[in-house]
């Protein structure tokens, strides 16, 4: 089983806008140390923002008000989805990080199909929060392990606007995703064990999820309603009027 235990307690939302209050300064020049990753990433996805979106407020809801930074914890918090493929697990989370990407430093894409899949995220990973060098010739291993141990203590340079001359260093907000994550045992050395002031989502199939992720808040996506698919329909076919769903269940019916 994955541990998930965390620090954090229901609180206030924190401000998403940037705040270097708490930062501690080293003075000298901007050459910032291997293990303080240099923040904001800029965002960077699989996937393209679906301008159709509609529906799933209450799932948007649920992830923002479990992942989204806390003004008086800095402990790890996570959330999963789970349910059939099809449902629009990744349209949500898609939908999500474009939507609230200013309460996060760093967003970090995960693909959990196989072990070569998670090494190959974990050493891009690595190279964007310049743990490493791109030419770096540091194995997988070493590459995760950089990433895995940056969790933990997620430093970052960044210069407040007005504030005196020389670097800053803080904790940063991220956000890992773990997308197509069917196999949650493969999970279990690409995990922060320790991590803090991050939070983590889960994509997945398996609907044993919610106990293979101990202490975990998760939510089963299920079937859009009839009024949110026909709405969906009309965004795509750009028509008006009105469009009337005829229910199918021996066929099912997919978002």
């Amino acid at each position: 089983m994955v541990s998930t235990e965390s620090k954090s307690g229901a609180a206030a939302l924190t401000d998403c806008s940037s705040d270097p209050a708490g930062a501690t300064q080293i003075h000298g020049s901007f050459d910032v140390p291997g293990n303080i990753a240099r923040l904001p990433l800029p965002l960077r996805l699989p996937y393209d923002r679906n301008p159709n979106f509609c529906g799933r407020e209450d799932v948007l809801s649920a992830i923002e008000a479990r992942l989204a930074p806390h003004a008086d914890s800095d402990g790890l918090r996570t959330f999963s989805i789970y349910g059939l493929g099809g449902m629009g697990k990744t349209s949500v989370v898609t939908e999500f990080v474009y939507k609230y990407q200013s309460c996060f430093d760093a967003v970090l894409w995960v693909r959990v199909d196989d072990i070569a899949k998670l090494d190959e995220s974990f050493s891009r990973i690595a190279v964007e929060l310049q743990l490493v060098q791109a030419v770096d010739t540091l194995d997988r291993v070493i590459r995760r392990n950089l990433v895995l141990d940056w969790t933990c203590e997620p430093r970052r340079a960044t210069i407040p606007e007005g504030g005196e001359a020389g670097n800053y260093v803080k904790l940063a907000k991220w956000l890992l995703v773990f997308d197509h994550a069917d196999n949650i045992t493969l999970l279990g050395d690409y995990w922060p064990k320790a991590a803090i002031n991050g939070s983590i989502l889960v994509m997945s199939r398996d609907s044993l999820t919610k106990t293979k992720l101990a202490s975990h808040h998760k939510i089963q996506l299920g079937h859009l309603d009839s009024v949110v698919r026909g709405q969906l329909i009309l965004n795509i076919t750009a028509s008006d009027g009105h469009v009337i769903i005829r229910p199918r269940p021996d066929l099912g019916v997919y978002p």
